[in-house]
This record gives structure tokens, C-alpha cells and sequence, in this order.
């Protein structure tokens, strides 16, 4: 038994390591760290949160730090409890920006590893060192890479650490195990705090593999409670992030992201992934150069094994689906467009890898299978670093017009760059109608005003406005209904016109300062502290049924 715990405990420390070393190749004070524009977004919204949290306040439903500059929605509309595992550092690192991004992105790291070696060991892979190989893939394959560093899409990678626990949860509520519940819990919950793109994918999926056991009469009435029981706790938990998103679109009209369905193109993905090259233009994006060769070799073992086959066929049919050409079909775009990337399906081209590995592995144990997978999973993880650190140090030119949009960023400047106007055309859930790139957006500067943000915290904003005249003024701030604001002109409290989705007020000539501040309304805060008292209550149920385990 003590020998058991060791070695169980050998196991969690390197799967510490891993999650360290993926972190560490970014982040290391050697190179410099460089952000995307996606990075700088929600970088701002996490340090808007953070200092909402240190001021011992509920974050705003609008955001006053970040790009834009325009007072937007996206602290709401993007969510963001899912990712506080990222904020806990900056409590105890308050000084030290940079380690406590370190900090961040390797318990994200972490959280990941665990969740991936929870699932293959619920789907009976029982060698330490076959499990120690697929968490590997998990964290080093270049779609994960490219998730946290190369477009640093927060939502996504943190939706990609917690699906493993919705599969694992499934997997056990299926044997007909009440503890499969947990994971599940955990699992969706998370993604709805994390990305509610990857929610509505991962809830159709789940919904479709379902209806797929009615059809075979496999369902069994344990199984729709255990799920009935898993939703409702679900939305427990993610009810104040869920709110958030409704209640603005729900009050407001408000431009939504492009849609579109960009697809990846065959010629350029593969000649990226040959090349070991990650970007995070979309049309580059893939799964790597070892990634599509265990993709290779499984999809022929699978002829003959068929416990893997429907997961490696599901792997080739995503896949197939990620090259077609989707962009000259409107209808398409009009239902499926809301994706605006085919590539995004590349995290479950990678989940049903793993699974069909596990399950590989399960019942084709030995030294020679251990060994072959040592020496990949070795090569990989040197090749993914090797492509983050060419990234860091800006060796690696970007092949798109997203190139402007890196920026490197230290203890330093951080403050200054995610606070800096450097995507002024960041108009996401902006007052208006339509989508990005063809809507109509409510918030406009009349042609004699100068319009400037010179500082924002978690609660307030200040504007420096030049005008040339006299008068009412329409400026580039959204109103949003539902939202209570006060606001100061000159340090002197005033009113602002009941107008659709823009600030206008009267203003002097010359130079003025505009002061903007807004607090949660109440059941912003009722929602949040259930959400909050859901998670302890879940957390204290949690620990005791593990120390019940455990006796």
C-alpha cells in the first residue's frame, strides 16, 4: 500500500512538472512575453476583476479597463469565474505581475492535467506511464499551445481544461456510478464560466450522444436523473456568468462577434505543421507534425481494434469538417457562424484521440508500446517548446494581418499595454444591430469632439473631451439599459440624455473631464454570492466524499 502511494504521488509531481514546463517555456524572464490582441482583451477583463476582488467588490457589468475604451460589455458578456484559478495568484504575488501570470497559467496548466488524467483513468488506463504519455499530448499538442500563447484565447483553452470531466462524468453516470455526477458538475459548470461558445458545442454534443441512447434504448432512468441532477446543480454554479450575458443582450440591442466559418486550408495547415510552425492565423491552425502521425497510426490500428474505431472515425469526420469551405455558403454561416472558425473543432479532433489512445492502451500494455511512447511524447514536448520559445522571441513572422497585434509585456509596461487603445475596433457587444463588420453601432463622437481615455480601475473611467463648440454632444461611450451610471463633468455630478446606447451630454468649449463610474445592480450580487455559497457548498460536499473515500 505505501509503495501504491508513492507511486501515485510520483505521478501527481510530474504531472506538476509538465504543467510548469508548459508554462515556463512562455513565461520565464529570458524571453520576452508576447500577447495578441485576444490576449490583451481578456488580460484587461481579469485585471478589472482582480482589482474588483481586492477592493472586496462584485465586478462592474461594463468594462472601464482594456481596449476599446468605450465603456463595452465584455466583462460580462465574456465570463469569467472559470478562470478566477488564473486571478488567485496576483492576491499573493501583488507586486510581481509577471509571476503571478506564471502563477496563472500554470495552475490552468495544472487544472488540465489533472482533469486529462482523471478521464483516461476512468476509461481503465491503468499504467502510470501511458497516463503520464497522453497528458502529455493534452497539454503540448500545437492546438493547446496555440490556445495559450499564440492567440491566448482564455475562454477556449479554459474550456479545453475542464471538457475532459464532462467525458469522464459521463462515462460513469453511464456504468450507472453516482459519483460520475461530480465531474459532470464540475466539468459543465466550469465551461459555462469559462466560454459559452464551447458550452453550446459541448451541451449539443452531449444532447446528441443522448438521443442516440433513447434511440438504442440504452438510457436508463438512473441516467436521467443522474443528468436532471447535473444540470440543475450546473446552472447553480454558473447562474451569476449566465446572467450576466442575458441580462445585457436581453435589455439591450447589441452588435454581436462576426460570424462566419473560416475554414483551414490543406496546403497551408499542413506546411505549417510540417514545419513545426504555430500561428494563430486561422487558416494555419492544426493538431502538429506528431499529432497527425499518432492520428495516422491509430486510424490504422483502429481497422482491426474496434473498441477505438468510433472515436478515431469521429477524429477523421471533425477533422474533414475543419477543411471544408464553408465561406460562400451564407445559409450556413447565417445558422453555424456564431463557430467563425472551423479550426475551434480541432480540441475534440484531440479529445477523441486521447480517448481512442486510452482505450488502446488499456488492453495493449507493454515495454515496448511504453517505450515507443516515452520517445514521442519526448520529441513532442521538445518541439512544442521549441515553437513557443521561436514565438516569444519574435522569431517566427506572423502570416496574417494579425502581425500588429502582438505586443511583449513585462511587470513593467503591463498596466500601460492593457490599458492602451491598440484595438480601437474592438466593438463586441457594442449598443447597435447586426454582427461586426455590418451592423449599425449606437456609439458615435459628433465630428467637433475629441474623445481620450486616460484612466480606468475596477469601478470608474476618466475622459479628456476636447470640444471645438458649445452644446449636446453624442460621444463614443455605450449606455447600455439596465445599467445604473454616475456620472461627473468637471468633478460636478450631471445628468446624461435617455438616448439608444450612447452617452450625450451638454458640454462647454475646451477641454473637459469626464468621470463614469458604475456599481452591479442587485441581482447582479444576489447571483453572484449564490454562485459563490454554491461552489462552497459543492466544495465542502466534495471533500467530504473524497475523505469517505479515502477511509
Amino acid at each position: 500500500m505505501e509503495k501504491i502511494n508513492k507511486a501515485k504521488w510520483l505521478e501527481v509531481l510530474v504531472y506538476i512538472l509538465l504543467s510548469f514546463m508548459v508554462s515556463y517555456v512562455a513565461i520565464n524572464g529570458l524571453t520576452p512575453f508576447r500577447i495578441p490582441a485576444d490576449g490583451q482583451i481578456h488580460l484587461a477583463r481579469y485585471e478589472q476583476v482582480f482589482q474588483s476582488l481586492h477592493h472586496a467588490s462584485i465586478p462592474s457589468e461594463i468594462s472601464f479597463i482594456g481596449p476599446g475604451h468605450n465603456l463595452n460589455a465584455v466583462v460580462s458578456c465574456y465570463p469569467w469565474l472559470g478562470g478566477l484559478i488564473f486571478i488567485l495568484p496576483r492576491f499573493i504575488f501583488f507586486k510581481h505581475i509577471m509571476l503571478a501570470i506564471l502563477g496563472g497559467f500554470w495552475l490552468i496548466n495544472l487544472l488540465t492535467a489533472l482533469a486529462m488524467y482523471y478521464l483516461v483513468r476512468t476509461l481503465g488506463c491503468n499504467s502510470r506511464v501511458l497516463r503520464v504519455c497522453l497528458v502529455s499530448y493534452w497539454l503540448f499538442n500545437s492546438y493547446h499551445l496555440n490556445l495559450l500563447y499564440f492567440r491566448m484565447a482564455f475562454g477556449e483553452f479554459l474550456a479545453y481544461a475542464y471538457l475532459p470531466l464532462v467525458v469522464a462524468g459521463l462515462l460513469k453516470i453511464y456504468r450507472k456510478e453516482r459519483s460520475g455526477i461530480i465531474p459532470l458538475v464540475i466539468g459543465m459548470s466550469g465551461i459555462a464560466n469559462s466560454h459559452l461558445l464551447s458550452l453550446l458545442i459541448v451541451t449539443i454534443g452531449i444532447s446528441i450522444c443522448e438521443l442516440f441512447r433513447i434511440i438504442l434504448k440504452k438510457i436508463s432512468k438512473f441516467e436521467f436523473v443522474a443528468l436532471l441532477i447535473s444540470a440543475v446543480c450546473s446552472l447553480f454554479l454558473s447562474a451569476y456568468s449566465l446572467w450576466g450575458v442575458f441580462y445585457i443582450q436581453a435589455n439591450n440591442s447589441v452588435i454581436a462577434p462576426f460570424k462566419n466559418l473560416i475554414n483551414l486550408s490543406i496546403k497551408d495547415s499542413l506546411r505549417t505543421q510540417l514545419s513545426g510552425i504555430i500561428t494563430q492565423n486561422p487558416s494555419m491552425w492544426g493538431i502538429g507534425l506528431i499529432g497527425l502521425v499518432l492520428l495516422l497510426v491509430f486510424l490504422l490500428l483502429s481497422i482491426k481494434i474496434k473498441s477505438i474505431r468510433p472515436y478515431m472515425l469521429l477524429c477523421v469526420l471533425i477533422l474533414i469538417i475543419t477543411y471544408v469551405p464553408f465561406t460562400n455558403h451564407s445559409e450556413l454561416i447565417q445558422s453555424f457562424g456564431v463557430i467563425q472558425f472551423t479550426g475551434r473543432l480541432l480540441t475534440y479532433v484531440v479529445l477523441f484521440q486521447v480517448i481512442a489512445m486510452a482505450l488502446y492502451f488499456k488492453q495493449a500494455d507493454g515495454l515496448f508500446i511504453r517505450l515507443i511512447s516515452v520517445v514521442t511524447m519526448c520529441l513532442l514536448v521538445c518541439l512544442g517548446s521549441v515553437s513557443v520559445v521561436k514565438h516569444e522571441m519574435g522569431k517566427v513572422q506572423e502570416d496574417d494581418s494579425l502581425a500588429s497585434y502582438v505586443y511583449s509585456i513585462n511587470s513593467s509596461n503591463y498596466q500601460k499595454e492593457i490599458q492602451a487603445p491598440n484595438y480601437n475596433n474592438f466593438n463586441d457587444y457594442l449598443p447597435g444591430n447586426g454582427v461586426i463588420g455590418t451592423g449599425k453601432i449606437y456609439p458615435y463622437n459628433d465630428s467637433w469632439i475629441s474623445l481620450t481615455q486616460i484612466h480606468g480601475t475596477y469601478n470608474q473611467a476618466v475622459f479628456r473631451i476636447i470640444s471645438s463648440k458649445a452644446g449636446m454632444s453624442s460621444l463614443a461611450l455605450a449606455k447600455y439599459k439596465g445599467i445604473s451610471y454616475s456620472v461627473k463633468l468637471n468633478e460636478k455630478p450631471i445628468s446624461i440624455a435617455n438616448t439608444n446606447g450612447y452617452f450625450k451630454l451638454a458640454l462647454p468649449k475646451g477641454v473637459s473631464y469626464l468621470k463614469v463610474s458604475s456599481n452591479p445592480t442587485i441581482v447582479t450580487k444576489i447571483l453572484f454570492i449564490l454562485s459563490c455559497l454554491s461552489y462552497g457548498v459543492f466544495g465542502a460536499y466534495l471533500i467530504k466524499y473524497m475523505k469517505k473515500k479515502m477511509v
